[in-house]
């Protein structure tokens, strides 16, 4: 009784940090640097899978160079599936 008691405490502690871990991942906080010169726009960070970690891994927003006539705005679409 003892050891099945003892197992039953381990396997939920290892789920217990499991969940914790992969719930730290959407806790993170964007940080948006002030606007820089003319003629930068603004790309979000995002989650990117890494084959090396083999988990996700999040890659910084930053501001980058464009020409006005190479920017498009591209409405966001969203469907219920």
């Amino acid at each position: 009784m003892k050891r099945v008691i003892t197992l039953t405490v381990f396997i939920t502690l290892v789920l217990i940090v499991m969940l914790a871990k992969t719930s730290q991942a959407h806790k993170r906080i964007p940080y948006v640097q002030a606007a820089p010169p003319a003629m930068r726009i603004w790309v979000p960070g995002f989650w990117k899978w890494s084959p090396r970690l083999h988990r996700h891994v999040w890659v910084d927003g930053r501001w980058v160079t464009t020409h006005p006539r190479k920017v498009v705005y591209v409405r966001v679409r969203r469907s219920r599936q």
